[in-house]
């Protein structure tokens, strides 16, 4: 999820086709950035983890649509810094953070700190793969197509199978203890036949 969502923010935020980047209109895109990990830190709590990834999700899904258009059919000026914009506040209020609370949260105690090493390597080397592989991708789809709309296309596809993903498989996490979390990972069954025992 996160490796699609960075990798495609930061190629398109320095994408010579789009624009030269300018220190201004980058450092306009880090301080939304900022605003919006902000705000995600004043949602978390108040809509909760799962409203938030799924909507951040769909917000991604929508901006790399966008930046697809963008370089299909050769659009510019406002609707460039807009759907950048839309990618880079939704991944901050979402992909960025989430991922990360939700790993600390979902682990049982006993195996936290083990499941957090695997899952931070996870993260890293997928955001690794996928930063390495979308100038190759996108060169390649150029080639053949004639655009690199297609590349933004599949990490808009990458976005919707983890939408999926995440409304099948993500708990909400939000007002539970740990305990509570744990328990909600053992079927039922399991739980009434220990608490005979």
């Amino acid at each position: 999820m996160a490796a699609s969502a960075d990798s495609g923010i930061r190629w398109a935020s320095v994408w010579p086709l789009i624009a030269e980047p300018s220190r201004r209109r980058l450092a306009f895109a880090a301080r939304i950035a900022l605003i919006c990990t902000l705000v995600a830190f004043w949602l978390v709590d108040r809509v909760g983890r799962r409203p938030l990834l799924l909507t951040g999700i769909a917000g991604m899904a929508a901006g790399f649509v966008g930046m697809g258009a963008v370089f299909k059919f050769g659009l510019s000026g406002g609707y460039v810094l807009g759907i950048m914009l839309v990618c880079v506040g939704t991944y901050a209020i979402s992909l960025g953070p989430l991922p990360w609370l939700i790993m600390s949260e979902i682990f049982p105690t006993r195996l936290r700190g083990k499941a957090m090493a695997i899952g931070s390597l996870s993260v890293w080397l997928a955001l690794f793969v996928a930063n390495q592989a979308f100038p190759p991708l996108v060169s390649d789809l150029e080639k053949k197509f004639g655009t690199p709309a297609l590349a933004f296309w599949v990490f808009a596809a990458v976005c919707c199978v983890a939408f999926v993903f995440a409304w099948q498989m993500v708990p909400e996490t939000k007002g539970k203890t740990l305990e509570e979390i744990a328990r909600s990972w053992t079927p039922a069954d399991d739980r009434r036949i220990r608490s005979q025992a």
